[in-house]
């Protein structure tokens, strides 16, 4: 970790970086960061922009940098290929939204990143989240869901299920707005893995096959969304996990738990609703740092 602020090269100077400009000064005032450079391939003329170098492609490594800030949404993986193709390594890669989550400094986002934290999850919140931070999905439980029975089951005996390899049950219609329109269904001994992001079993077995290998049991994060009382202990007393996530669909849950307001919503869109609003829900810090409250709202009481 530097003391030193951080060295950042910015690659693409499009309207996100636009909107992180203000961000980038902010974070250049209290010492946290100075940007070493710009590249962007559509800028043809100039010197300068805002004051920051314009960088030429092969200038992009003999720039010393810590970090490489992408201000992009849609091209992340050409921005990685070019980058690593030209000898620059994957982990200095960062997107932008890193420097929209609250309170996450880049000293805090080494540590969170070295952590190398495996999150287990039913739905799709554990991807979300290692997307949000850019890492990369240290645990095979990404883009699929299970039945909460199931869920429970694994949950309580992971290195037993996580020894065993996974089999094509059978594909499955598509039963909601944001599953794929025929996807595989997995077995894993007595439970099922509705693989509802994938279009084949052989792509769902590769990426969990994959993805299991980098499991860090020594610091695990368990999420759960819990519909009643006896549920939302059953999370809280089970054993092996650094950390809980707990959402409850019911008022007054116990501390530490996050109220998820229904608000009439149907499942899948509640669902989805929970995962576009764990930003501003959870103080991903805290959460993944071990402090005391990872909570970012209060009932007032």
């Amino acid at each position: 970790m530097t003391e030193r602020p951080y060295r950042i090269l910015i690659w693409g100077a499009t309207q996100i970086y636009n909107e992180h400009l203000l961000n980038l000064r902010y974070r250049e005032e209290h010492g946290e960061l100075t940007v070493v450079g710009i590249y962007d391939r559509g800028i043809a003329y100039g010197k300068y922009l805002d004051g920051y170098p314009l960088l030429q492609k092969e200038q992009i490594l003999t720039t010393e940098h810590d970090y490489v800030v992408m201000m992009a949404n849609k091209n992340e993986k050409a921005i990685i290929a070019e980058y690593t193709e030209l000898g620059g390594a994957r982990e200095k890669i960062l997107p932008c939204r890193v420097l929209d989550v609250a309170g996450l400094t880049l000293s805090r986002y080494e540590q969170i990143r070295n952590e190398h934290f495996t999150l287990i999850s039913s739905d799709c919140l554990g991807g979300f989240l290692y997307h949000t931070l850019g890492l990369p999905f240290d645990s095979p439980f990404i883009n699929f869901c299970m039945h909460k029975a199931d869920y429970r089951k694994i949950v309580s005996d992971l290195r037993t299920y996580m020894a065993l390899t996974p089999i094509l049950e059978r594909y499955q219609e598509a039963m909601g707005p944001h599953d794929e329109e025929r996807y595989p269904v997995l077995r894993l001994g007595d439970v099922c893995l509705f693989c509802n992001h994938s279009r084949t079993a052989e792509d769902a077995l590769t990426k969990w096959q994959r993805r299991k290998q980098r499991i860090n049991y020594e610091a695990l994060v368990l999420t759960a969304v819990v519909d009643d009382r006896q549920e939302e202990e059953f999370f809280r007393n089970v054993e092996g996990y650094a950390r809980k996530l707990i959402f409850t669909r019911y008022p007054d849950p116990a501390p530490g738990s996050i109220y998820l307001p229904s608000d009439g919503y149907k499942y899948y869109d509640q669902h989805h609703r929970m995962v576009r609003q764990s930003n501003n829900l959870l103080d991903l810090c805290s959460l993944f740092l071990g402090g005391p409250h990872f909570r970012r709202t209060e009932d007032g009481r």
